[in-house]
């Protein structure tokens, strides 16, 4: 059964690497190749991740390749990290094994950014190797858990600004964390790692933050809301969301801290990126992903649990 699963991993991978190579690239995959070429702890207006892996995947190919191949080495290993967070004890693996394969590759954003470079291909990543690792270290505490939760959380912060919100939302969904001494040590870990960085913005006094905050501030329009309401849940599969509902509406209450942080996840997001049409400028792409990945981890959740409402 193991064997099937990898197979099918192995073929979304090659369908990725194939559309890697013929799709036309467009222009921020051209902006960060360039970034890629001037590798730095910092750029202006984007985190210094997605330089890193135009730069890896150009030591590979020096053609359209060289663009995104790392991307979809990235993705397929996203992929098994995501796979490695699922607990199989309790439920049929062969119907397991087809439900991700079918969810995964419904996920709209997921099939997108397994071969389009963007600074997304880094924060998932990040995203799913912290929830690995979290769940790790709720069942067991280890210091190798910390090192991987601290490079996880250090990799989210370097990948997009939007890991720092991520981290909150995780804080507060398990307040315990605050005083777990080996926890803490994992944040300073990855303040560490981000040390360069905030060195860099200390420096130049935080143009990035001032330029999302204030220069791109509008004022509020009703045309904002709409969109925000509507384009993200039509983007990333309509389906998916009902599921992602109906279980967080019938299982709210749970005790399993690992499967209440994705209740807090959902909501924190949600709660987030609603606000952002009062600062007058609505990005769509942030507002569709973010909150839409983590119910289909909850879904994989539950599913093993044999309490997934379909």
């Amino acid at each position: 059964m193991k064997n099937r699963f990898y197979f099918g991993i192995m073929v979304i991978f090659c369908i990725q690497v194939i559309q890697a190579h013929f799709a036309y690239a467009n222009a921020d995959e051209a902006y960060y190749l360039s970034s890629g070429q001037n590798l730095s702890w910092i750029y202006f207006d984007q985190q210094p991740f997605v330089g890193l892996l135009t730069f890896l995947s150009y030591l590979v190919f020096d053609n359209a390749s060289g663009l995104r191949f790392i991307t979809t080495v990235i993705h397929l290993i996203t992929l098994l990290v995501i796979w490695k967070c699922i607990d199989k004890e309790n439920g049929d693996l062969r119907r397991l094994i087809y439900f991700f394969f079918i969810f995964a590759s419904s996920l709209v954003m997921i099939s997108l950014y397994g071969f389009i470079t963007t600074q997304d291909t880094g924060l998932l990543f990040f995203d799913s190797m912290f929830f690995w690792s979290y769940k790790g270290f709720l069942q067991n505490e280890k210091w190798s858990h910390i090192y991987w939760i601290g490079l996880a959380m250090a990799g989210m912060m370097y990948s997009k600004f939007q890991g720092t919100h991520f981290i909150i939302v995780i804080l507060h969904s398990n307040t315990e964390l605050w005083s777990s001494f080996m926890f803490l040590s994992s944040a300073f870990l990855s303040l560490y790692g981000w040390s360069p960085h905030v060195n860099w913005r200390t420096e130049y006094n935080f143009p990035t933050l001032t330029y999302q905050l204030i220069y791109r501030s509008l004022s509020f329009k009703w045309y904002d809301v709409r969109m925000l309401s509507g384009k993200p849940i039509l983007i990333n599969n309509p389906v998916v969301w009902m599921i992602g509902f109906i279980n967080l509406w019938k299982k709210s209450e749970t005790s399993d801290v690992f499967h209440k942080t994705f209740y807090h996840i959902f909501g924190g997001f949600l709660v987030f990126f609603g606000l952002t049409p009062f600062q007058g400028h609505v990005v769509l792409n942030p507002t569709g992903r973010y909150p839409f990945r983590c119910p289909s981890l909850l879904i994989f959740h539950m599913q093993t649990r044999n309490t997934l409402y379909l």
